[in-house]
């Protein structure tokens, strides 16, 4: 806070000097606010060159800057949600048709491992067949159960990948935005040059 006030300025830490990279210091004069490079009033004149910049004129540019950005992510999201959405629906009807495959081949391969037992009692076959059958079936079981898995975990990613897309609609919360405030300057600024 400057000066042991109770509040931070609008643009208090977010300035820099495109120059020498350090803050610039706000001053007032004849009730005109501007910033100006710290460097070159406090510590030399070598250091870094002679400019300012009225409040007011940043304050529009940043507004105007963070209202072209908020737009340009408006148009951006409305075309990547539409490429993935084509993009993922098609991939998600065909993982599912391969999940319901796979689900139904591993209880197709349980139901014959669970048959061989009633078909070594009735002599159908004999012990050496029935545990070379059994070995078969239980590394098919592994096989299409681990298949499975993989799907499950495809599908879990695609659903994840459009939970991502919707971050966008965290920054067009801000799409009619009239007025800077600290908030909204925290959340969508790191530096202002």
């Amino acid at each position: 806070t400057p000066n042991k006030k109770s509040r931070v300025h609008l643009l208090g830490g977010f300035l820099k000097c495109s120059e020498c990279n350090k803050a610039l210091q706000r001053k007032c004069a004849k009730g005109i606010v501007y910033y100006s490079c710290r460097t070159y009033n406090e510590k030399s004149k070598s250091k870094c060159t002679k400019h300012s910049i009225r409040a007011d004129a940043l304050e529009s540019a940043v507004l105007a800057s963070i209202q072209a950005q908020v737009a340009l992510v408006d148009c951006m999201g409305k075309i990547i949600n539409d490429i993935n959405n084509k993009t993922d629906n098609s991939q998600l009807k065909q993982i599912e048709k391969m999940i319901a495959e796979r689900e139904k081949e591993t209880e197709e391969f349980k139901q014959l491992s669970d048959g061989l037992y009633i078909d070594l009692k009735s002599g159908i076959i004999n012990r050496e067949e029935y545990f070379r059958m059994k070995k078969m079936f239980s590394e098919q079981i592994t096989r299409t159960q681990n298949a499975l898995q993989c799907l499950l975990e495809e599908q879990s990613s695609i659903n994840q990948k459009a939970d991502t897309n919707n971050n966008f609609k965290n920054i067009l919360k801000y799409k009619n935005i009239t007025q800077l405030d600290r908030g909204l300057l925290a959340e969508l600024v790191d530096i202002i040059y």
